[in-house]
């Protein structure tokens, strides 16, 4: 009889796991879907999406227009040819003179076993071209350094010029 009762115990432990463990999955299931493209969070968030489901097409949709922006197909050749794993966390978003500035953790994972990964915290810029977010600036994997607008150099005027 007291046997009986640790059996049932433990069955109930196992479906109580098993009934969290899908929850978990159709609740972040629901979190990998396009959200509406109002906010560079969500252009980010769909940027990343479409790079994984390797709809290429759209994640190019969302790169801004400028005179270093990749062809198509040098794009999809860049992300394809991208061997590094990762994994993004989109934090607080800055609004500064029509640009947002998008605070990342950008988490690398190790292929090598007994290996942890690192955590990078970067950031990503994004303009408004057009009525819509667009990005100019995102860490590696996610894009190429080549890809970034480039800065016009101001010097400081307060700096000594040696």
């Amino acid at each position: 009889m007291k046997n009986d009762r640790w059996l049932i115990a433990i069955l109930a432990g196992v479906l109580l796991l098993a009934g969290l463990a899908v929850g978990l999955f159709l609740a972040r299931r629901a979190a990998l879907d396009y959200q509406p493209e109002d906010s560079p969070a969500n252009v980010l968030h769909n940027y990343v999406l479409a790079l994984d489901r390797k709809d290429f097409d759209r994640a190019y949709g969302y790169l801004a227009n400028h005179s270093n922006k990749p062809a198509l197909s040098d794009f999809r050749a860049h992300i394809l040819s991208v061997s590094d794993w990762a994994a993004l966390e989109i934090g607080e978003v800055v609004f500064e003179d029509g640009q947002a500035v998008v605070t990342l953790s950008v988490y690398h994972y190790s292929r090598m076993p007994l290996s942890e990964g690192w955590t990078e915290k970067t950031t990503a810029e994004l303009v408004k071209q057009n009525g819509e977010w667009k990005i100019l600036r995102m860490p590696y994997p996610f894009f190429s350094f080549d890809w970034a607008q480039p800065q016009e150099f101001v010097p400081d005027p307060q700096m000594p010029v040696y």
